[in-house]
């Protein structure tokens, strides 16, 4: 996923006969270094559009926004999403928030959404505590039935067996619960960590890769005359 950049630098002509006096490779630099200073005013757009306007509870959405600089040699600089080493979601990620998606969970109960009380000091924008992401669950009590009193009913007996976890189907799709045991017979102490939603989870078309590439493109004017100019300095240093 990218956005590649043609940038009309008409206006630089302006200088007239002062281009004349710069060779074809210095042409190119400038070109080069224009090209570039677009790319990364649209990175830096992007970056800000994502602090503004989604909940980030790292730097990672943000480092997954890169470019790829021109050279004198390849007049062609891109700014997109990119998918780190190890990890294949950055650049479908970005993809899916720029066109609008419909996720859908792998498994047979829909796309697991996290709920506050799984994260890290019950705060929204902090990120799911380890113990409870769905990978590292693997010992779940599926209770039968639905309903309030199915629920505690099965929870009391999910808890009495040692099981932490517990899983019930909803209308939705299911739920699925940190069981917290108390002393004497009370019944557990239950949480509610992931809600399941067996029609997926729609993302809203956003276009932030257009509108941050068109905010960087109408400051290419701007760069381009300050790379010209840097290089008409450069040959007349040089002219001596």
């Amino acid at each position: 996923m990218q956005q590649a950049f043609t940038v009309d630098v008409t206006d630089v002509k302006k200088f007239g006969s002062v281009l004349k006096s710069l060779s074809h490779n210095q042409l190119r630099f400038a070109s080069k270094s224009t090209l570039n200073d677009v790319a990364f005013e649209a990175r830096r757009q992007g970056q800000q559009w994502a602090q503004d306007n989604w909940t980030l509870r790292s730097k990672w959405v943000q480092s997954r926004m890169q470019v790829k600089k021109a050279t004198a040699t390849s007049q062609e600089s891109w700014f997109g999403g990119r998918n780190a080493k190890r990890d294949n979601r950055g650049a479908e990620m970005l993809k899916s928030q720029h066109e609008g998606d419909h996720m859908m969970g792998k498994g047979k109960h829909g796309k697991s959404v996290p709920t506050n009380k799984a994260r890290i000091g019950g705060n929204y924008n902090r990120n799911v505590r380890k113990p409870n992401k769905i990978r590292e669950i693997n010992r779940v009590k599926h209770i039968r039935g639905r309903g309030r009193q199915k629920l505690y009913a099965g929870a009391s007996e999910a808890a009495r067996k040692g099981y932490k976890f517990a899983f019930m189907q909803t209308a939705q799709g299911g739920e699925m619960y940190f069981l917290e045991k108390r002393d004497g017979r009370k019944p557990p102490k239950i949480t509610t960590i992931h809600r399941q939603y067996a029609k997926g989870v729609k993302i809203k078309k956003t276009d932030w890769l257009t509108s941050s590439a068109k905010k960087a493109v109408s400051k290419a004017p701007m760069f381009a005359r300050k790379n010209f100019k840097f290089e008409v300095a450069r040959a007349k240093k040089r002219a001596g």
